[in-house]
């Protein structure tokens, strides 16, 4: 039976590895195919509509947009400038925020990184889950148990950052 569910835990393990793998890469199809619908009036309308909303960021965002797509664009560069020369107290460097705090420390970390923590904590979680299956005393039993759910957590979080990532 304890072998059983140990088998169960690396079929599951594999199973989420091999099904984020096919999300990532229908991910990156469905925002190849949304980018190029996009044309330079639909960004220069949206920073129209984000100005008019006080959104001086966001507005930024799409007459900047609009002018990587046709840098001809007289009007999204007027607007641009007039949002640079008016609203600058509005404008910021450097976003703040806990997610802001929270992505920017994420992405210290290489893809790599998460991969192996990913890994090896996979493993570690399979091996604290057979000493825990496995009869012994009631003391190894609980440590197992409690290494095998902190492993479980960061096997959770690596992999989470990594799709993320």
């Amino acid at each position: 039976m304890k072998q059983l569910i140990l088998v169960l835990l690396l079929c599951i393990t594999g199973l989420i590895f091999s099904q984020a793998n096919f999300e990532l890469k229908n991910t990156s199809n469905s925002i190849n195919t949304e980018q190029t619908d996009l044309s330079s009036d639909s960004f220069y309308n949206s920073g129209i509509e984000y100005y008019y909303k006080k959104e001086f960021g966001k507005a930024i965002w799409a007459f900047e947009s609009a002018l990587k797509i046709d840098p001809a664009n007289e009007d999204a560069a007027f607007n641009l400038n007039i949002i640079n020369k008016e609203h600058k107290e509005y404008i910021t460097s450097e976003p703040k925020g806990v997610s802001n705090w929270f992505a920017r420390n994420m992405y210290s970390f290489s893809l790599n990184f998460w991969f192996y923590t990913s890994l090896i904590s996979c493993l570690l979680t399979v091996i604290l889950l057979y000493l825990f299956f496995t009869p012994s005393s009631k003391t190894i039993n609980n440590m197992s148990l409690f290494g095998a759910t902190l492993c479980g957590f960061i096997l959770l979080m690596s992999f989470s950052f990594s799709f993320l990532h």
